[in-house]
């Protein structure tokens, strides 16, 4: 796997893996890859981050949250991040994007 470094990819928008089925239960998030058949049971420091990987947040903004939610510096926070988005590619949980990924919404057009 690619090394991850923050400091230069606060930019990359972290996006859940489409198969991988999860649910919250207290104190974190249980995360199932059923193409792995491995599942991966997160603390709730690793699932407030897999909560903001939508593919429309990008690293930065998610450090930044992550930061404020648990009152740590700004170093702190990025070497959290840094290692929780690392294991959570590793595991296959989640996919880096280059670029936002796009949310199209259609509004309802009136007939004449």
């Amino acid at each position: 796997m690619k090394n991850l470094s923050i400091s230069g990819r606060k930019s990359l928008f972290p996006a859940k893996v489409e198969a991988v089925r999860w649910i919250e239960r207290e104190g974190g998030i249980i995360a199932l890859n059923p193409r792995a058949r491995i599942y991966h049971k997160l603390n709730e420091s690793a699932a407030f981050v897999w909560q903001r990987c939508d593919g429309v947040r990008d690293v930065g903004n998610i450090a930044a949250a992550f930061k404020n939610a648990y009152r740590v510096d700004v170093r702190k926070a990025g070497e959290d991040i840094f290692e929780i988005i690392t294991n959570l590619r590793d595991a296959r949980l989640i996919t880096l994007r280059k670029s936002k990924k796009v949310r199209i919404s259609f509004s309802r057009c009136k007939g004449r």
